[in-house]
Order: C-alpha cells, then structure tokens, then sequence
C-alpha cells in the first residue's frame, strides 16, 4: 500500500514573490497574451505556472528520497529541498524567464522526477523501464534534481537570483516526451483567456482546454493550438524566401532555403509581421486619402511658438479629439449644438501642459476650440457627476436624460476639438481645422458596413440607452471605412499566403486568424466611444 504524498502547494509557497511578478504583468505590454486580445478575469500567468508546478511536484516531507533508512524524514535534506524548489519557484515566476530554457528545463526536470517517482511506488513503471536515448526511469527518479550554483544580488527584485544547475539533468527532450506520455493532463473546461493552458504547455504538460463563448475558443487556439502545429516551419512570404535563394545563389548548396533556423514560432510570427505590414500599405493606398497630414505654417505659430521648429514642415496626424454636441435645451441658445466634454486636457504632465480652450461668442451664441500650451489649466468640462452637465454657451443644467432622449432620437452630432500629430519624438497638438473636419464629415457610409443589432444586458452595454443600438453606431463614417477595408484585406492576405505556402489551407488560416486578431484590436482602439488619456497622451 502506497502512501498519501503532499504536493508543495499544500505546505508552502514563496507568495511575496509570486504576488509581485503577478501584480508585474499589468503594466507588460509586449509579448503578453492579453496583447493580442484583451478577456476579463484573465489569470496572470506567473500565479497560474507557480500553482501547476508546485500543484505537481512533492512536498520534501512528503518525497521517499529523504526518508532515512529508519523510516524518520531527514529534516536538514528535506528543508534544503524545499528551499531549492522556493528559489526556483522565484525564478520560474518572473516575466524575463518566461522563455529562459534553464529556467523551464529545470521546472520540468523536477515535475518528471516526482512523476516518475510515484510512478515507479505504484509499479505502473519498472525502474529499468527505458523512456528514452538509454535514460532509465530511475534515472529521471534520481537525476533530475535542480540546484541553485551560485546567486546574485537583484537590487530590483529585492533578493538573490540563482544560477541553476542543468548541466548533469537528462537530455531535455528526453523529460519533455516523459511527461507528454506519463505526466496527468491539465484540463481547464473553462479556460477563458488561456493562462492555465497556456503555462500547462510551458511546463511540457498535455494541456486540453474548452469554453461555451467562441471568442476564448479562438483565443487558446491562437495560444496554445496553432503555434506547436507550425513549430520551426521558416517562413513563406517572398521577401524571406528570395533572401534564402540569394543566399544559395552564391555557391552555398548545402544552405536552407532560409538562411537561418526559425524556432518555435518564429517563422510564423515572421509572416504575420509581413503581411500584416502588406495589410497597412494596402490600405495606406485605397484609403490613406481619409487621413489627411497637416502642414505647419507661420500663421499657427503666432501664439504657438513650440510650433516654430516644424514650420513648413508636414506632420503625421495620429489622433482626431472629438465631442459629441446636443442640442442645447436653452432657448436662449437658439438651437446650437454645444459640446459634452469629461475633461478638456490633453497632456495633463507637469513638465508638458496641453489643454482645449473653448472661445465662447455669447453674442452669437457661437464657439470655437483652441489648442493652448504652457502655463494654465484647462477649465472644466461640460460633464461631471459631481458638478452635474451643463451647456457651454449659457451655464445651464443638461439632465442625462434629455441626453438620452436627444440620443434615441438621432440628434446628437460631433465636433472635432484637437488634432494630435507626431513630431520630433513627441506629440503635436493643434487646433482643428475646418479642412481636417470636414474631411472626416464628408465620409460616405460603406455600405457592406455590419448591420448587427447590439444585444445584451444595457448596465454594460450602456451605449443603446443613447441611441446607440447598432454595432456601426459605436464607429464614426471614416472608422466604418477603415474597418470595412481592413476586414477584406485579411481575406486578400489570406489568398496570398495560400499562394505563398503551395496552397496550404491550414497554415494561410492560421496567419489570417492572427491578421484577424489584429483587426480586431482596432475595432477596439478604433472607436467612436474611445477616449483621450492626458496622463498618458494616447487614447484608450
């Protein structure tokens, strides 16, 4: 009869460690998967591979190996185990090692031996049973031990990194096809965003995901199901390929077609780098005339002169600041459409003061924005719970639900405030321009724009109770262009892959579906309701 072995999980973890690399992966904003498309509650990855690992590998008072000969644990072996596991457990957890091979070998080596060692105590497996290139199960039993060599001093982490000792562990592809045939499966019936499968597959671990809403079904595939599919496959895009034959042109007969290796997903990663850029000239060319640049002439540097330097100069625009307008429910107003605005800053930072100034004729009960910078603050918005809404031209209340009302009925228009243009290694804003607005008004509705119906609980679909009911109303005229061109060029990138790969369907869907995330996170940041953030000078 075999006895009950604790699991690390259920002694002790280095929780500060794990809690801080956690938190860490908030402020990662390259390379994490919530990148490619954002899910709520999504798990952080470091929490998820500490809970597998320690979910998987023996407590020390629990593993055979330090059980003395009488049959008493050996507490001194058994405590520098555990501290051993802690360090590499702090090691594991941190964002930098999340393809550190050192680091994952040595996780997986430790998860085999405590596989491999119950294994073998319930004789499901002989001790000389081979697993792989003349590597016994005891010898994943007895060898794949990880030990820390020597340590530095992290002034930033707080703490002593170690080296790990890989040198005398089994060959890595040996552990990784143990436990791809004797490690328990990780199934997650409800993965949502995909961490824990995601890590389940970075600790060598047979992962099997699932999810009732398509969109996380789509998710994990992107994660955890195409990229092994297409590992080391070199990429199919003419630019690599033609490389790769100037590369053989010169006498090398024994050179790739590709002049180097291409690991893991790096190929592929490759491709959708170079159609996705294919994508952007594309639509550069069909609709690049919608996105006017702006030209810097004397006349706006009179009261601008940070705008001195790029004087004849033609600036990039990369943001159009806009307010939505209402009606104004004071007569007095005589019909004018004034402006509902949260906050009139731009660039809120102490050393870059940028804020809209609305100038007010009262006598024609007319306004216009301007761009102000320097010294100052910018006056107070139009809307607020605290103060309530208010019309710009004559201070009086606006209720949220004349708004609404306002909303439902059609009535409420737009008003460009700001145009934010990349200049030397900075942001540009200026005032709006009659040419910019009505070039983004002139627009015409495509007309294969989606027609869907927003459905769903309205205390977080909030836009339907302004009127807002469609899927196209949440885009501007000139969004619905843009995202109606980008939408058909993934199918044409889609088609040139298939020619590019020898008409291999399953590797164009692949690149497409990536494109497609791509798109995906533009209808996200490509929105009407997105706003301006003065602390950060982007929108969000």
């Amino acid at each position: 009869m075999t006895t009950y072995r604790k699991k690390l999980i259920e002694v002790s973890l280095p929780l500060k460690a794990i809690n801080a690399e956690s938190a860490r992966e908030k402020s990662i904003r390259h390379g994490h998967p919530s990148t490619l498309h954002l899910w709520w509650a999504r798990r952080p990855l470091a929490a998820c591979r500490a809970v597998l690992f320690a979910s998987l590998v023996d407590d020390p008072d629990s593993d055979p190996q330090y059980i003395k000969a009488n049959g008493k644990l050996d507490e001194e072996a058994a405590g520098t185990k555990r501290a051993n596991l802690f360090n590499l457990i702090e090691e594991l957890v941190m964002w930098d090692n999340s393809n550190n091979p050192s680091v994952i070998n040595s996780a997986r080596a430790e998860i085999a031996r405590c596989v491999a060692s119950r294994l073998v105590e319930t004789g499901k497996l002989e001790k000389k049973t081979v697993v792989g290139q003349a590597v016994t199960a005891w010898d994943i039993v007895t060898k794949c031990h990880c030990r820390p060599v020597d340590g530095i001093y992290d002034n930033k982490a707080g703490r002593v990194r170690f080296r790990l000792e890989t040198k005398h562990l089994p060959a890595a592809d040996v552990v990784n096809a143990f436990l791809a045939e004797h490690a328990p499966p990780v199934l997650d019936p409800f993965a949502g965003g995909g961490s824990i499968p995601l890590e389940a597959q970075r600790l060598g671990l047979r992962a099997f995901a699932s999810d009732l809403n398509p969109v996380p079904v789509l998710i994990n595939k992107a994660l955890i199901e195409i990229p092994p599919k297409f590992a080391g496959r070199p990429p199919v895009n003419p630019v690599s390929r033609e490389s790769g034959a100037a590369t053989r042109a010169k006498g090398k007969k024994s050179q790739k077609l590709v002049e180097h290796d291409w690991p893991g997903a790096t190929g592929m990663a490759e491709d959708v780098r170079y159609y996705g850029q294919w994508m952007r000239d594309a639509a550069e060319d069909r609709i690049g005339n919608l996105y006017p640049n702006v030209t810097i002439n004397e006349q706006m540097t009179q009261s601008r002169p940070d705008l001195l330097p790029y004087i004849g100069q033609e600036l990039k625009v990369v943001a159009w600041v806009w307010a939505r307008t209402v009606v104004s429910p004071n007569p007095a107003a005589n019909g004018a459409l004034v402006p509902m605005v949260k906050s009139f800053w731009l660039s809120s930072k102490s050393q870059k003061k940028v804020w809209i100034e609305p100038i007010i004729d009262a006598s024609k009960m007319q306004y216009e924005f301007v761009v102000r910078v320097g010294d100052g603050d910018a006056p107070l918005g139009t809307i607020s719970k605290k103060n309530g809404d208010r019309c710009l031209l004559t201070g009086v209340p606006i209720s949220r639900e004349y708004i609404r009302g306002e909303g439902i009925a059609g009535r409420l228009g737009v008003r460009l405030m700001a145009i934010v243009a990349v200049g030397k290694r900075c942001r540009v804003y200026l005032s709006p321009t009659e040419e910019q607005e009505q070039v983004a008004l002139g627009v015409t509705v495509p007309t294969d724009a989606p027609d869907e119906d927003i459905v769903g609980d309205t205390r977080y679909l909030t836009p339907t109770v302004y009127g807002m009911t469609k899927h196209r109303d949440l885009y501007s005229r000139r969004q619905l262009v843009a995202m109606t061109t980008f939408s058909k060029l993934v199918r044409e990138a889609r088609e040139r892959v298939l020619h590019d790969a020898a008409d291999d369907s399953e590797y164009a869907d692949a690149i497409a579906t990536y494109l497609a995330f791509c798109v995906s996170k533009l209808a996200d940041l490509g929105c009407a309701l997105v706003t301006w953030r003065a602390d950060r000078e982007s929108s969000y």
